[in-house]
C-alpha cells in the first residue's frame, strides 16, 4: 500500500524514470541478442539454403561451427536475460539509482538462482493451453504477476525488506 501511495504522488518522474530505464534493459536484452540471431542465420543458410547438393566438407564444417555457436549464444543470452529480471524491481524500490548499478545488483542477487528462475516459470506452463480459451487470461495472468512478485520477493531477501520501509519514509516526507 506505501509503495503505490509512493508511485501515485510521485508519478510523473516515476513513470519517466522507469521508461528510461525500461528502454535501456530492453536494448541491453537486444544487444545480448544479436549474436544469437547471426549464428541462428548461419544455421539457416548452411541447412537449408545450400542444398545437399552444393554443401562440401566446409560448408558441413560451417553449418556444424554455427549450430554449436547458436547453442552456446542462447544459453548466455538466457542466462543474461535471467541475471537482469530484479533490475526493474530494484529500480522501483530505489528510484534514484542509476540503471547500471541496479543491472549490477541484479545479476548478484540473481547469482545462482537461475535454476529456481526457470522452474517457477515451467510451472505454469501447464496454464498455457487454459489461456488459449481467453476466459482464463483474467484468472490466470493476475495470478502469474502475484505469484512472481512474490517470488522476486524472496530472490530479493533482505534487499527488499530494507527499502520498503525508507521508501515509505520518503512518500511521507513529501507528501506533506
Amino acid at each position: 500500500m506505501g509503495s503505490r501511495q509512493y508511485i501515485n504522488s510521485h508519478s510523473y518522474v516515476y513513470y519517466s524514470h522507469t521508461m528510461f530505464s525500461s528502454i535501456i534493459i530492453n536494448s541491453l536484452k537486444l544487444f545480448s541478442a544479436v549474436p544469437f540471431a547471426i549464428s541462428t542465420y548461419s544455421v539457416y543458410y548452411w541447412g537449408w539454403v545450400c542444398k545437399l547438393s552444393e554443401l562440401t566438407s566446409a560448408g558441413l564444417l560451417c553449418f556444424m561451427f554455427s549450430l554449436g555457436l547458436s547453442v552456446v549464444f542462447f544459453g548466455l543470452m538466457v542466462h543474461y536475460w535471467i541475471s537482469l529480471a530484479l533490475a526493474p524491481y530494484i529500480m522501483t524500490l530505489n528510484p534514484r539509482t542509476n540503471i547500471f548499478d541496479a543491472c549490477d545488483l541484479s545479476v548478484r542477487l540473481m547469482d545462482g538462482q537461475h535454476g529456481r528462475y526457470i522452474s517457477f516459470l515451467l510451472s505454469f506452463v501447464m496454464y498455457i493451453p487454459a489461456l488459449l480459451l481467453v476466459y482464463p487470461v483474467f484468472i490466470i495472468y493476475p495470478y502469474f504477476r502475484l505469484s512472481y512478485i512474490v517470488f522476486l520477493q524472496d530472490i530479493m531477501g533482505s534487499y527488499w525488506q530494507d527499502k520498503m520501509p525508507s521508501m515509505i519514509k520518503r512518500w511521507r516526507k513529501y507528501s506533506k
